[in-house]
């Protein structure tokens, strides 16, 4: 710098030894303007290093940010992976409640090789519910029918009776019909089943849910491999046993209207629930009970003809008294 100033002096005083000023005053400009251009770049490149080196390392960071972030990620996969192999090896869970239940309960039927034992109230357990899962959950029976020709299924419903009471405590009578037909599983339901007229009353609909449960049981009583009991009184414990190995329960909780299902492999739970399905299949008849048209009434008492009266005194007479 100080040679720059050196130059300077002795600039100015060449200059003062010329003869035209406005020349000079215009190259003293110049001069001037070219060394701030100078310094002016000087401070611009150390500046521009200044952030490539900046650059580089918030590259660096970023990078080594985005690896970290990976190796966090794959670790908590890893975890979670973890967390669902422990569940689902836990020997009893949670399914949900009813019809979400039915996913489940098809898996379980699907899973039988040798025997399938159901404890449940109806037939068509679900069809109304969940139509889609109720037609997995028949189809699976019936592979599993067609696979065996002795008995391996064995299906504890209720009675026609307790059917109609269940029904009746499931859809709440005819006072609670109106808000049910305008609920979304009754428009699913008739829609999916193209049916030309849905039922307008109460007493049409039960015949309707009554006709459907009728058409399931003549469709699965077909098949040698399923024999089917009836139950006149109801239960609260619902049933799918596969091969003693694998279980569904659900329990009806018949104040709300719901019930809660859980899924085991539990090998106590199943023997106890096995014994208790025995000993509701022995005790349970074979065939449904008589509908109130089919039971039959008592033979009225005749009245006994005139002349058939002498008949009677001469035979009490000879019996004697």
């Amino acid at each position: 710098m100080d040679y720059l100033y050196a130059f300077f002096g002795h600039f100015l005083q060449f200059l003062h030894a010329a003869s035209e000023p406005v020349t000079v005053s215009l190259a003293i400009i110049a001069i001037v303007y070219a060394a701030i251009q100078k310094h002016e770049s000087s401070r611009l490149l150390r500046s521009s290093s200044e952030l490539k080196k900046e650059s580089d390392e918030l590259q660096q960071n970023t990078k080594r940010h985005a690896e970290e972030m990976r190796v966090q990620r794959n670790a908590m996969e890893g975890l979670t992976s973890e967390m669902r192999s422990i569940a689902s090896s836990m020997s009893t869970k949670y399914i949900g409640g009813f019809p979400k239940n039915m996913s489940d309960i098809c898996e379980v039927v699907s899973s039988a090789d040798h025997k399938l034992d159901i404890q449940v109230d109806l037939v068509a357990y679900g069809h109304y519910s969940n139509p889609e899962g109720f037609q997995r959950y028949i189809d699976k029976i019936e592979d599993f029918a067609k696979r065996t020709p002795q008995t391996a299924i064995r299906l504890l419903v209720y009675s026609d009776e307790a059917a109609q009471s269940g029904r009746a405590c499931q859809f709440g009578g005819p006072d609670a019909f109106r808000d049910e037909i305008g609920s979304e599983r009754f428009q699913r339901y008739f829609r999916l089943y193209k049916c030309p007229g849905p039922p307008g009353t109460y007493e049409e609909f039960m015949e309707c849910m009554s006709k459907e449960q009728e058409s399931c049981r003549s469709r699965l009583a077909r098949y040698s491999a399923i024999e089917i009991r009836y139950a006149t009184l109801p239960f609260r414990l619902f049933l799918w046993i596969e091969d003693g190995e694998e279980a569904v329960f659900a329990f009806e909780m018949s104040a709300r209207r719901r019930t809660i299902s859980f899924r085991t492999r539990d090998g106590n739970l199943i023997h106890t629930f096995g014994e208790l399905f025995e000993q509701n299949w022995r005790e349970c008849a074979p065939k449904p009970a008589l509908q109130e048209t089919d039971k039959k009434s008592p033979k009225a008492i005749t009245k006994v003809s005139q002349a058939e009266v002498p008949s009677l005194r001469a035979l009490s007479a000879r019996v004697g008294p």
